[in-house]
Parts: C-alpha cells; structure tokens; sequence
C-alpha cells in the first residue's frame, strides 16, 4: 500500500515535471524568437543639417523565410508594423512615412492577399535637430508570421548616432 502511494506521488511529480517542456517542444516558435525575427540595420549614424526638416532612412531586415504586416495590412485584425521615434532633446519629431507592402497569397488561403514586408526595407522619419550630437531611440511593433502561422507581435527596441551640424 505504501509502496502504491509512492509510486503514485512520484509519476504526478514526473507528470509536472515532464509536462511543461514537453510542452514547449513542440510548441510552433522558430529557434529565431528568442532575439527576434527583425534586425536593425545601422548605419555609421545619422548626418542632417542642424534646424531644417529633414527626412531620414531607417533599415530594417527580416529573417529569410518571414514576413511581417505592412504598415496598413489587407485586414482590421492583422497587427500593423508600427514605427515610434522617442523625443531626445533638441531634436522634434515629424511624420513617419511606411513604404507600401507586397501583396501576398499563402498555401493556407491562396484567394486572399495580404499586404506584407519581407526582406529589407525602409522607413522614413521626419525630424528637425538642433545642432550637436545625440542618440536616437525608437522602436518597431511588428507581428512577423512564415508560410504556416503567425507569431505574438514584438517590439525591436534600436538606437543610432544622430548628428545636427
């Protein structure tokens, strides 16, 4: 009878044990999730004339084999990749300006067409600095999906050196 009872508590121990990473082997996310699924592509910085509007490029790649929501996807219920600039001082910050999406059909439903980035690509930011050097921070709200699912959205935290002269 003891015997019985220990050898139950020992497999519901196991069970809780063996479950949970049982669980996230076969859970659907690419070895890629744990840094993300987009890299930003800096430049050696950021060179705009000091107190005029000026409009910069920002670079951005995804993985091979992804694709991430354009800025205005084909549906109210895709998650959109969404660009914000955090204000550092002397510097004010303008409009963001998306490139258009590729339109795209998948093997999980070749009628519909959805607006998406893959590869490299670009966004627009304005600004107006006054003159010196600073870090500009920002980040991109992304949700990036394969030819099978889709993955819970990120956000790709980057800085870069912009200088006003």
């Amino acid at each position: 009878m003891q015997v019985e009872f220990k050898m139950r508590r020992f497999l519901i121990l196991l069970a809780f044990v063996c479950l949970p990473a049982m669980m996230l082997a076969q859970t659907p996310f690419p070895r890629s999730s744990a840094t993300g699924f987009i890299t930003f592509l800096p430049s050696d910085g950021l060179a705009i004339q000091a107190g005029k509007p000026v409009t910069v490029e920002l670079r951005f790649r995804i993985n091979n084999g992804m694709h991430v929501n354009s800025h205005t996807p084909s549906s109210d219920w895709l998650i959109p990749t969404n660009l914000t600039l955090t204000p550092a001082e002397g510097v004010r910050l303008g409009d963001v300006y998306y490139p258009a999406g590729e339109a795209y059909s998948f093997a999980f439903d070749p009628k519909t067409k959805l607006n998406v980035y893959t590869g490299e690509f670009s966004l627009k930011a304005q600004l107006t600095a006054q003159r010196g050097s600073r870090m500009l921070h920002g980040s991109l709200r992304y949700q990036a999906c394969d030819k099978a699912a889709c993955y819970p959205p990120k956000t790709l935290d980057f800085s870069t050196m912009l200088t006003a002269r």
